[in-house]
């Protein structure tokens, strides 16, 4: 299976976690779309790391660069998209399991790479709410419940070269959009939770945390403000927009004669 991965450090963040990961030997080579504010010292670690960089932008436009990058680098038949430092806390908390995910050979055209309950409750209040309404708004569409807001997906090469192909969302839309362009063209998708990815925010936050009288202090000032629920709200809203997009718009007195194109439950 071929990695691939998008990454942003403007503030040099990484540089610790990366002077000390030691990354799997089935990674070297792997594409990276790094965004252009990430520092020239991230850019070499990454480098020296063994790992092909590209230039990236947005979450959505990198992550298809690198998509597309892939396609063209490998003859793989098969594709795991996972953020830069997801991927590190990953390797860091369950490298077993990381390495497991990265051998299979998925039956699915797509398969989500969700977060189990037990990684789950890890992460801050506003993100839990606001990510398993998507899921639920989702699964009206698809008729399928996915954690599509984590954002690793694999994908077999007929799903990748699809998606590459038909992709055009350069921000966060992306997570809800590769999935409803690979329903929309029959393609099978699956769920699959894993253990490993717990909330990874803390490992490149240790500096702050430790000014805080504890983590809980720290995550509940920081992550349960009302700047970070606009801006997890913010990020709903883009699935949603995502959603109608592709499915056309919803029925509304407005528009009388226009329907969904919701998809049927198996």
């Amino acid at each position: 299976m071929q990695f691939l991965s998008y990454f942003h450090d403007p503030d040099d963040l990484f540089l610790p976690i990366l002077n000390d990961i030691t990354i799997p030997q089935q990674l070297v080579g792997s594409v990276i779309a790094i965004t252009p504010e990430t520092t020239f010292q991230i850019y070499e670690l990454v480098r020296k790391l063994g790992f092909k960089t590209i230039e990236g932008g947005p979450y959505g436009f990198g992550r298809l660069s690198a998509l597309k990058e892939s396609l063209k680098d490998s003859l793989s038949q098969y594709f795991m998209v996972c953020d830069f430092d997801k991927m590190l806390h990953w390797i860091k908390t369950k490298p077993e399991e990381f390495i497991k995910t990265l051998e299979l050979e998925p039956k699915n055209d797509v398969t989500v790479i969700s977060r189990s309950p037990i990684a789950l409750e890890t992460y801050p209040k506003a993100w839990i709410e606001t990510e398993q309404i998507a899921s639920k708004i989702l699964d009206k569409v698809i008729g399928q419940y996915v954690d599509i807001m984590n954002g690793p997906y694999i994908l077999n090469r007929n799903a990748a070269e699809f998606i590459a192909a038909h992709s055009i969302e350069t921000g966060v839309g992306s997570c809800t959009e590769w999935c409803l362009l690979a329903k929309q063209a029959n393609l099978s998708i699956d769920n699959l939770p894993v253990n490993g990815l717990t909330w990874e925010d803390p490992d490149r936050y240790t500096h702050l945390i430790n000014t805080y009288n504890s983590f809980d202090e720290w995550k509940e000032k920081t992550f349960d403000s009302l700047y970070e629920w606009r801006k997890r709200v913010e990020f709903l809203h883009k699935q949603v927009q995502v959603m109608i997009r592709l499915n056309e718009e919803p029925i509304n007195p407005k528009y009388p004669v226009v329907k969904n194109k919701t998809f049927k439950k198996d």
